[in-house]
């Protein structure tokens, strides 16, 4: 016996028969058109702007940081000729003193605390070390403050974190030590 046709069989062949052709046309064109090869390139290519932008943005706002932060620098030379002059030793004698290197510390702490408030940079570190020693490994004298929120500015200091440095300094300024807190800097040289 024969079956005969429905109107569902009559036009579902012909409709998936015209699916097909009008798949294979739209792959067709985009492989011959080269379009996921140009898609590709082009997502590629945005993407490479955007990251060359990003270092531009991001080496701007480190230049304008560091600017700020080097104009300081004449400030902690005044106040270490100042240091040497008070106490009539030449930056030699001051070098080979433990007690004479922690004054200077102590002078310049305020100093380097108000700088890292006044800037938007996360930390501030003064090292003291001696041209000659610095091949060496070894432990030099100095100090590490942390700000972990940069952006707000508390008048007591309170997001402050001293990473390196004498507890003294914690204790005079109520400037809580870090978890990995140590005394000196460790530079293999």
């Amino acid at each position: 016996m024969k079956k005969k046709s429905t109107i569902f069989r009559i036009f579902l062949i012909p409709l998936i028969a015209i699916m097909l052709v009008q798949s294979a046309i739209t792959i067709g064109s985009l492989v011959a058109m080269g379009t996921a090869r140009t898609l590709k390139e082009y997502s590629s290519g945005m993407m490479r702007r955007l990251v060359e932008n990003r270092q531009v943005v991001l080496q701007n706002e480190m230049n304008q940081h560091w600017a700020s932060i080097k104009e300081q620098e004449t400030v902690i030379n005044e106040l270490l000729e100042k240091f040497l002059d008070q106490k009539g030793i030449e930056l030699e004698d001051l070098m080979l003193s433990n007690e004479r290197k922690s004054q200077l510390l102590e002078q310049l702490f305020p100093k380097c605390m108000d700088i890292l408030q006044n800037n938007s940079t996360t930390g501030l570190f003064l090292i003291l070390t001696d041209k000659e020693d610095m091949q060496l490994a070894r432990k030099y004298d100095g100090f590490f403050l942390r700000d972990s929120d940069p952006d707000k500015s508390p008048i007591n200091y309170t997001d402050f974190l001293l990473e390196r440095g004498n507890k003294q300094l914690s204790q005079k300024w109520h400037i809580p030590l870090d978890t990995n807190w140590t005394t000196y800097f460790h530079m293999d040289g």
